[in-house]
């Protein structure tokens, strides 16, 4: 670990080891040298010294490593022994990588360019993650390296388990422009950080010295990169986070390069993006951070960690590839295909980060249900004392506008509508799949029946055009249920999640629960003895952070409380499509 009460500062002169890291020092390198002629070779051709004039006379071969150690921290060449042992036993994986945890860094980048001279107290960082994290904390330091002329910390909460990052730049701050232009790209990266798969951002501002921080809470995800991944788990992170970039993009925050280091993977396989860095800290050497730059990263990052897979004799580019162990489905290189052709049109700054979402969704839908067909996972029966008093509910694997049932949609607060270019509604959402396959791409005829339903809703709110630049500008209550009678079925258009004039939709548990007892009450007004089959909303584009069966359970919870007072329909299905039906547990009974 590192010690707490460091002084940090970049170029590292000195280098002081912690009670445990002098113990696991010493024992990396007696595995290395098991022999004084060992150790002898190592100072006259990597160090240039004499083991004699530095550790004398020793008693035995574990005291003359012992005295080693000692020397070079006492005299600061520590960091000088541990490369050149590190390059000369260059087989001995576990110190190279102990090295690598706890030295400090080089002086220089791998390009030659010096890094800024920082000084900071590992103490005052301390004291800026528990400031922002909820409640006390027992924090300790996991690593620290340095990178793009920045200190990146990590920190770990020994109680909770929560990781945490710190960003320092190197940068000081000295001028009013420069701290204002900092502080409106921390308001809007913070902003960005409202989505579930951006990383928190618990705190900014300046260290004691005037270097700025950024201090991200990253939960309990992995500190390390992912591994390389199967092309559907790529296409699943890809739209997972060209969503967040979508959200970030549409409050004015753009990330720069992003490279696989930047995406940690939780211990459920869930992606998480960290900020790169702000604009403002953007190497002289890297491209400008804009929205298309943004893009292109993500897909270039989408590339580096495909898994090689074996293809039809060449690869989608037309070169040969090494194959990996294991068969692979024509369905899974149809996949990759796609996602080359997606990234390519991506490399050209023809795509934003909303198409490529919708797109990757797209690929990712296509696919699963093309290997699927419609089948019951699950069904749990209504109250067998009184059949009438409660519907049976039945889960469903398949495609909700396939069921012969009435239909619920989920919408925002705006009831928008508009799919084009993804701006506003993404084509891949259930909303933009109502637009194609019930009312056959003709919005105006969708806006018509919505404002038929709308008629004696009284509305909540107008927006401004100036404020809310595209999309609709009449806010109705969340929770209002729109009801829509199209070949021969109904459609309850339910707002359950505002739409922010960023035009990001955002929901909350209890706007969830108000909108799910409308619903009820709203099926139950119409006809008590039909099927109605559901998504389990929630979980799509309202980017409400809840888990898939969490969500699950507050259905079937509401759905029960509204039964026992009187019937709300025959069979309610949820329909849950074939991508999406792993990770979450499906009730029983």
């Amino acid at each position: 670990m590192v010690a707490g009460s460091r002084i940090w500062r970049c170029p590292v002169v000195a280098w002081s080891l912690s009670h445990e890291e002098r113990a696991q020092l010493y024992q990396l390198l007696l595995d290395a040298y098991t022999s004084k002629n060992d150790l002898e070779r190592l100072f006259y051709f990597k160090l240039s010294r004499s083991l004699g004039s530095i550790a004398g006379e020793a008693d035995n071969h574990d005291d003359l490593v012992f005295k080693v150690i000692h020397n070079a921290e006492q005299h600061n060449w520590l960091s000088e022994l541990v490369r050149a042992a590190v390059e000369h036993r260059s087989d001995k994986t576990q110190l190279a990588e102990w090295a690598e945890l706890h030295m400090p860094a080089r002086p220089t980048t791998a390009n030659g360019n010096r890094f800024p001279r920082l000084a900071f107290d590992l103490r005052e960082v301390r004291e800026i993650v528990e400031a922002g994290a909820a409640g006390p904390a027992k924090l300790a330091f996991q690593s620290v390296v340095i990178h793009n002329d920045a200190v990146h910390l990590s920190l770990r909460d020994q109680d909770t388990a929560r990781n945490y990052l710190v960003r320092v730049h190197g940068p000081v701050l000295s001028t009013e422009s420069s701290a204002g232009r900092f502080a409106e790209e921390v308001r809007r990266a913070g902003q960005a950080a409202v989505h579930s798969r951006i990383a928190g951002l618990l705190g900014a501002g300046l260290t004691a010295d005037g270097h700025p921080y950024l201090v991200q809470d990253i939960g309990h995800a992995d500190l390390l990169r992912p591994s390389p991944l199967r092309v559907s788990k790529v296409i699943d992170v890809g739209a997972k986070l060209a969503d967040a970039l979508t959200v970030a993009h549409n409050h004015g925050a753009t990330y720069g390069p992003i490279d696989p280091s930047h995406i940690l993977l939780a211990a459920d396989g869930e992606p998480l993006l960290t900020f790169p860095a702000l604009p403002m800290f953007a190497s002289a050497q890297a491209p400008p951070a804009t929205p298309h730059r943004d893009v292109r990263g993500l897909c270039e990052t989408l590339l580096a960690l495909l898994a090689v897979q074996p293809a039809e004799g060449a690869g989608a580019t037309g070169n040969a590839r090494v194959a990996a162990p294991g068969a692979v489905s024509a369905a899974q290189i149809q996949m990759e295909r796609k996602l080359r052709e997606i990234c390519a049109e991506a490399a050209e700054g023809r795509l934003i980060a909303a198409v490529v979402r919708d797109r990757l969704e797209t690929v990712k839908r296509d696919s699963a249900a093309a290997n699927h067909a419609s089948h019951v996972l699950a069904r749990v029966p209504g109250n067998t004392a009184d059949p009438a008093a409660e519907s049976e509910v039945v889960f469903v694997e398949g495609d909700l506008f396939e069921q012969e049932a009435d239909l619920v949609v989920g919408f925002s607060d705006t009831f928008d509508t508009a799919t084009d270019g993804s701006l506003v509604i993404s084509p891949s959402s259930l909303q933009g799949q109502l637009v194609e396959r019930i009312y056959q791409g003709d919005v105006e005829a969708l806006d018509a029946d919505l404002g038929r339903a709308l008629a004696s809703v009284h509305a909540e709110s107008l927006e401004s055009r100036s404020a809310k630049q595209h999309g609709k500008l009449v806010r109705y209550p969340v929770g209002t249920v729109a009801v829509l009678e199209r070949d021969r079925r109904r459609v309850f258009a339910v707002a359950f999640s505002r739409m922010d004039n960023s035009l990001t939709a955002q929901s909350t548990e209890a706007n969830l629960l108000l909108s799910l007892a409308n619903l009820w009450e709203e099926i139950r007004r119409r006809e008590t003895d039909r099927t109605v089959a559901m998504p389990v909303l929630g979980a799509g584009l309202s980017r409400l952070e809840l888990e898939r069966d969490t969500l699950v359970k507050m259905t079937l919870t509401s759905l029960r409380e509204h039964a026992r007072r009187a019937p709300v329909c025959r069979e309610l299905r949820i329909v849950i499509h074939p991508s999406d039906t792993t990770g979450f547990a499906l009730p029983v009974g």
